[in-house]
């Protein structure tokens, strides 16, 4: 398989998958404290600047939002692949370890292949597959 942009992209996707899910968890922990009225002071007040707290808090909230949104878009099809690959596809086994050492815990393909007991040609096999069907999950397919 030739690794093109829509490859290279859902590979990056997937490589930063860990921190992308670590980031939307904390934006969402901020909106929270965004979206909770006692979380702010409207009596602080900068000398010589005018800001409107209530339009501040509105800006903060809804750019965190956006970011929430830009990550879900990267995050949501790795999570579908991954639960399909533990949940539906019975012969997917070694590509949800392949997923999960090769992407979440970047492990060298060397160590991957070890803890697999696979060879090198199986190792790239797999990464094939496993590129295949997460191309679906992408919509890129």
């Amino acid at each position: 398989m030739k690794k093109d942009k829509t490859y290279r992209f859902i590979e990056g996707c997937m490589y930063n998958y860990p921190a992308n899910m670590t980031q939307m968890s904390e934006l969402k922990e901020r909106l929270k404290t965004l979206m909770s009225v006692r979380g702010h002071n409207y009596e602080a007040h900068i000398p010589n600047v005018t800001s409107d707290p209530v339009s501040n808090i509105a800006g903060n909230k809804i750019e965190t939002e956006r970011k929430i949104r830009e990550l879900e878009n990267y995050t949501r099809p790795v999570s579908k692949l991954h639960h399909a690959l533990k949940y539906e596809y019975r012969t997917a086994n070694q590509m949800l370890k392949l997923l999960e050492l090769k992407y979440f815990r970047q492990e060298k393909p060397r160590e991957v292949q070890e803890k697999m007991h696979i060879s090198q040609a199986t190792y790239w096999r797999r990464t094939q597959e496993l590129m295949r069907l997460a191309k679906k999950y992408f919509g890129a397919d």
